[in-house]
C-alpha cells in the first residue's frame, strides 16, 4: 500500500456472536430526552399522538384535591416541554385516546365518569382552545377508549357500553359525521351470555373495514375480536385463549397479507405473560407467541406498532417495570429496553416516528409517591452506532485514533435490558493492510456480554480503491454483582420445634456470561446486637443444629421460644448482594410433636384471582394461628383505599372478595397482618 496522508479509515464493530453492519445494525435505541410532569396530585397518561408542529399531544386524567379524576390534555413541544395542560370535568372524567385530525385539530375521547358514565368527544386546536365537545352513547354506561378519523372527516368511536338495553357491558362502535352528528352506533355483545365485553382499540383494516379488540369475561376471560365493515355491520367475531384458559387483547395492527397481529396477556405455567397472536383476515390463528419465564409474577403487552421491515415495536408492562421490545415479523424478540426508574413506570401508548419512538405513560415519584405523567423520546435504531468513526493516517503509515471517536459509540447484543457504552482506553497503532493483535482496548462500563474479544473491521480508502484489514480487540470485562437470592424455607414468622433446622434459599442469578460456580453464600442470624454467621456456603441449603443458636444467643430450653432474624448474602469474591428480604423465625421447645399438615406455617397472601381484574377480585390468604387479621388495600401513593374481610379467623386458609367499583384503574397494594407479623405485600392490577 502506498503512503497517502489523505487516506481515511472507517471502523465497524462486529460482535463474534452476531453479524451486524454499521448501516443496517439492529440495536437498542438511545434516549434523546425523558420528561416527567410533576403535580400535587396523580396524573395518568392513556393516549398520545404526534402533531404537525413537531410536538406531541397527551390525553389522560389528573386528580383534583379531593381525588376525583378530571379530563387532561397536555401539549408538548418537540423537546417534550409542556406548553399547556388543562384539566376539566364537572365531577370526574378520563380521556383514553387522542389523535390529530387531517385538518390539524386535536380529537380526544373518553368518559365523564371514572366508572363509565357518558362517552365524550372533545375537539381543541393546537393552542388548547376548546372548539366543541359532544357526549355520545345512550342511557346506560358508555366509555370511549379509541378513536379513528373517517375518510370524509368524521369519526369512529369504539369502546364499551350497556346502553343497548341489556344488563352486561358490550363492545360498542359509533360513527359521527364531520358536523359532529351521530350517524349510527352498534353493540356487539352476545345475548344472554351473562358476560361482559370490554373494547380497548379499534383500527382501520387494510381491506377497508374495522377491527375491534379487547376481552370478554364470564366464568373465564378470553381475548375478544370483532371485524366489521365501514358501516359497523359485523363480519365475524372470535374469542381467543392462551394455554391457561385465559386471554386479554389490548392492541392490534395490520400485517402483510391481510391478517393482524394482536398483543395482550396470556396465562402460562402459573404466570401472566405477554402474549402475541397472528391471525388471518378471517380470524383464524396463524401463529401464537408467548414469552414464558420472562417475568417473575405478571406481564402483559400494552401496545404494538408495525415497522417497515415487517417487525414490530411492542410495549410491555411486567413486574412493576415497562419495556420497549423489538421483534421480527414472527414476533420473536430481538431486543428490549427496560424503563425501570426505581419506581413504577407504566407505558400506556407507543407512537412510531420517522426517526424514533415516543413512549407515554406515567411514573410514580419515589419521593412524593404521586403518579406523574411521563414521556420518553428515543432515537432511531441505527443511532446506537453514531456516525462511522474516521481515523487519521500518520506519516509512518500507521492508523491512530483519538478517544472521542468512540465516546459516542454504543453497542448492544440484544439479550439484556441495558444499553452499554464503551470508551477507548488505549491505542498503539498498526500497519494498514496487515493483521494486528492488541493495542485497541475497549473498556466496558458493564461486562461485554462475557466475550473476551470482538473484531473491528477497518477499511482504508484512497483515490485508487480500498483495502480492508481485520483487527483483534481485547475487552476489559467489568464484574457485575450477583443477583439477590430469594429466601425459601422457613417462611416468614414460622414456628420451628425441630432439633436440626433446615434453611433453604434460591440460587442468586448471575448474568448469562458469568459462572454460578463462583457464588458463595453467607447465612446470617441476628437478635438485637448479637449476630451469628455461617460463611462460604456453596449449596443453597444448610442444616443448623438448634444447640448452636442457643449457645450463640444465650437462650436455653427453659425459655419458651427464641425469635431470630435470618437472611442470605451472595458473593462472587469481589461483590456481594443481600437477599431480597429478611425473615423472622421462632424456635420453640414446648409441646414438641407432629405439626398439623392442614394448618399453614406462614402468614401469606396465597392467591389473587383474577389478576389483573375488573371491579372484583378473590383474595386467598393463609393464617398459621387463630386471631384477628387485617387485610388492607393501598394505592401507590400509600393511601389506604379499603379494608377487606378484617376480623377474627381460625387457623387455616381463607378467601375474601374485594369489590373495587368506583376505584380508578391502576396498581394497588394488598397488605395482610395479624398483629404480630406482616405478610409480603402483593400487587393487584385493576383494569377498566
Amino acid at each position: 500500500m502506498n503512503n497517502n496522508r489523505n487516506k481515511t479509515v472507517v471502523i465497524t464493530i462486529l460482535c463474534l456472536l452476531v453479524s451486524l453492519s454499521a448501516g443496517s445494525a439492529i440495536g437498542q435505541m438511545r434516549v434523546e430526552w425523558e420528561r416527567t410532569y410533576e403535580n400535587q396530585t396523580n396524573e395518568v397518561i392513556h393516549g398520545a399522538d404526534k402533531t404537525d408542529d413537531g410536538g406531541f399531544i397527551l390525553a389522560g386524567f389528573r386528580n383534583d384535591e379531593a381525588g376525583n379524576p378530571l379530563n387532561l390534555l397536555r401539549k408538548l413541544n418537540s423537546a417534550g416541554e409542556s406548553q399547556w395542560a388543562p384539566a376539566w370535568g364537572d365531577t370526574s372524567g378520563v380521556l383514553r385516546d387522542v389523535i390529530e385530525s387531517a385538518e390539524g385539530l386535536l380529537i380526544s375521547v373518553g368518559t365523564n365518569s371514572a366508572d363509565y358514565g357518558d362517552a365524550e368527544v372533545v375537539c381543541t386546536d393546537l393552542e388548547g382552545n376548546f372548539l366543541w365537545m359532544s357526549q355520545c352513547g345512550g342511557n346506560g354506561r358508555d366509555n370511549a377508549t379509541s378513536v379513528l378519523e373517517t375518510a370524509g372527516g368524521g369519526l369512529y368511536l369504539a369502546g364499551t357500553s350497556d346502553s343497548d338495553g341489556g344488563d352486561d357491558l358490550d363492545f360498542w362502535l359509533a360513527k359521527l359525521n364531520r358536523d359532529e352528528e351521530p350517524e349510527w352506533q352498534h353493540y356487539y355483545g352476545v345475548e344472554g351470555d351473562n358476560q361482559e365485553e370490554h373494547c380497548y382499540k379499534v383500527i382501520a383494516t387494510s381491506d377497508g373495514g374495522l377491527l375491534m379488540v379487547g376481552y370478554a369475561r364470564s366464568d373465564l376471560t378470553s381475548g375478544f375480536v370483532v371485524k366489521t365493515n365501514l358501516d359497523g355491520e359485523m363480519i365475524w367475531r372470535q374469542t381467543y385463549q392462551s394455554e391457561g384458559d385465559y386471554g386479554m387483547l389490548l392492541d392490534a395492527v395490520n400485517v402483510e397479507g391481510g391478517g393482524y397481529a394482536l398483543i395482550g396477556e396470556g396465562f402460562f405455567d402459573g404466570n401472566f405473560e405477554p402474549w402475541m397472536l397472528m391471525i388471518s383476515a378471517n380470524g383464524e390463528v396463524v401463529t401464537e407467541q408467548c414469552y414464558p419465564d420472562t417475568f417473575d409474577t405478571y406481564g402483559w403487552g400494552y401496545n404494538i406498532e408495525p415497522i417497515e421491515d415487517g417487525g414490530f415495536f411492542v410495549s410491555w408492562f411486567a413486574d412493576a417495570s415497562s419495556f420497549l421490545v423489538r421483534t421480527d415479523p414472527q414476533g420473536n424478540e430481538l431486543w428490549r429496553m427496560n424503563f425501570n426508574r426505581d419506581s413504577v413506570v407504566v407505558v400506556r401508548d407507543l407512537v412510531v416516528l420517522e426517526d424514533g419512538v415516543l413512549l407515554a405513560g406515567d411514573q410514580t415519584n419515589p419521593r412524593s409517591e404521586i403518579c406523574n405523567g411521563w414521556v420518553v423520546r428515543l432515537g432511531p435504531e441505527d443511532a446506537v452506532w453514531g456516525a462511522p468513526p474516521v481515523l487519521e493516517m500518520t506519516e509512518d503509515d500507521t492508523i491512530r485514533v483519538s478517544h472521542d471517536v468512540f465516546d459516542t459509540c454504543n453497542y448492544h447484543h440484544g439479550r439484556t435490558d441495558d444499553l452499554f457504552r464503551y470508551d477507548v482506553t488505549g491505542f498503539g497503532g498498526f500497519l494498514a493492510g496487515q493483521n494486528y493483535q492488541g493495542d485497541i482496548r475497549l473498556s466496558a462500563v458493564q461486562n461485554f456480554f462475557g466475550l473476551d474479544s470482538i473484531q473491528v473491521a477497518v477499511l482504508s480508502i484512497d483515490d485508487g480503491g480500498g483495502d480492508s484489514v481485520w483487527v483483534h480487540c481485547n475487552i476489559l470485562p467489568v464484574n457485575d454483582p450477583p443477583g439477590a437470592a430469594a429466601l425459601f424455607h422457613p417462611g416468614r414468622g414460622a414456628l420451628i420445634r425441630d432439633l436440626d433446622l433446615d434453611f433453604t434459599w434460591f440460587t442468586a442469578e448471575q448474568n448469562p456470561w458469568e459462572s454460578d460456580e463462583r457464588i458463595r453464600y453467607t447465612l446470617h442470624f441476628k437478635r438485637g446486637d448479637v449476630e451469628k454467621l455461617y460463611a462460604d456456603l456453596i449449596d443453597t441449603t444448610i442444616i443448623v443444629p438448634s444447640s448452636e443458636l442457643e449457645e450463640a444467643f444465650g437462650s436455653s430450653r427453659l425459655d419458651s421460644a427464641l425469635t431470630l432474624q435470618w437472611w442470605i448474602v451472595a458473593s462472587d469474591g469481589e461483590l456481594e448482594t443481600e437477599s431480597t428480604s429478611r425473615r423472622n423465625v421462632v424456635l420453640s421447645w414446648l409441646d414438641v410433636g407432629e405439626a398439623d399438615p392442614s394448618i399453614p406455617t406462614e402468614l401469606a397472601i396465597s392467591k389473587i384471582y383474577p389478576n389483573p381484574f375488573n371491579n372484583r377480585a378473590t383474595i386467598s390468604f393463609d393464617l398459621p394461628a387463630a386471631g384477628r387479621v387485617s387485610l388492607e388495600v393501598f394505592d401507590l401513593s400509600g393511601k389506604r383505599i379499603a379494608e377487606v374481610g378484617t376480623g377474627h379467623y381460625p387457623a387455616g386458609s381463607h378467601c375474601v372478595t374485594w369489590e373495587a367499583t368506583g376505584q380508578p384503574a391502576g396498581v394497588y397494594l394488598l397488605k395482610l397482618s395479624d398483629g404480630s407479623a406482616v405478610a409480603k405485600m402483593e400487587r393487584m392490577v385493576l383494569l377498566k
